[in-house]
């Protein structure tokens, strides 16, 4: 259930990378429109193919995690050894009896009377003790529901199944550290790559097979070099107006003068 949150926290990294390589690019080709596009776009490509790699890194290692009981760690034992030590009572509580007599075992408890007075009372003498009694809590582990589990009678079960549980709970703070160091050291490591390797493939993607890719970028297309000689020819349309009406206008001031 929890196994796409690494996945997904991945994905979020590398789009804040892609987002900051490709803004740190296009200010540092913005007056070159080619170089620009093309830079942005083996940009892309560079952080998508690294996307891909961290990503099946965090795959293998939940899958890893899946397949290891981790069990030389002291704080794994340390955990899993005082949740254990509460497994007795907490089965005791759950079919109501001492497993050393096999009776049924009360509950004695201190209430008040209405002059608060202490009285040592039942717990069947409570009223809604019931409700109270569906809850139980561990210490270390929180308070667990325990109607569902009076139905099994089998205590090797319930022991079975309570021993599992706190190693999963043991195994679980453990796993949490151990994934989230392995994900910061890998995602350390490939930035580092990024910023000091892997950007030559950028380089590399821009020259093309044969080193000229940027020559080529920089030479206009046949829809610029057509754009530009019309506008040439415009300016010398325009000077060539100007010329004349200079002279029509020296002539007027000619004629005026007589």
């Amino acid at each position: 259930m929890i196994s796409y949150l690494p996945i997904k926290f991945t994905e979020k990294v590398w789009d804040y990378i892609d987002d900051m390589v490709t803004s740190v690019l296009t200010r540092h080709s913005e007056m070159y429109y080619q170089l620009k596009v093309s830079a942005k776009g083996a940009a892309h490509n560079l952080v998508q193919k690294l996307r891909e790699q961290s990503i099946n890194r965090v795959k293998e290692i939940v899958e890893m995690e899946k397949l290891t009981g981790y069990t030389c760690n002291p704080d794994y034992m340390r955990e899993w050894n005082k949740l254990m030590n509460q497994q007795d009572h907490f089965i005791n509580q759950i079919t109501g009896t001492n497993q050393i007599t096999g009776t049924v075992k009360p509950c004695p408890i201190i209430c008040e009377t209405e002059d608060k007075f202490p009285i040592i009372c039942e717990t069947e003498d409570l009223q809604g003790f019931g409700e109270i009694q569906d809850l139980w809590e561990i210490h270390g582990f929180g308070e667990i529901q325990v109607e569902h589990l009076r139905q099994h009678a089998n205590v090797s079960i319930l022991q079975q199944a309570f021993d599992l549980k706190m190693r999963m709970v043991a195994y679980w703070k453990i796993f949490k550290v151990r994934l989230v160091d392995s994900m910061a050291l890998h995602l350390q490591y490939r930035v580092h790559n990024l910023v000091n390797n892997d950007i030559d493939e950028i380089v590399k993607e821009l020259m093309g097979p044969d080193e000229h890719g940027i020559e080529k970028m920089l030479v206009e297309s046949p829809a610029i070099v057509a754009k530009r000689e019309k506008l040439k020819n415009s300016i010398k349309v325009l000077k060539e107006s100007k010329d004349s009406v200079a002279k029509i206008m020296d002539r007027i001031v000619v004629y005026d003068a007589y």
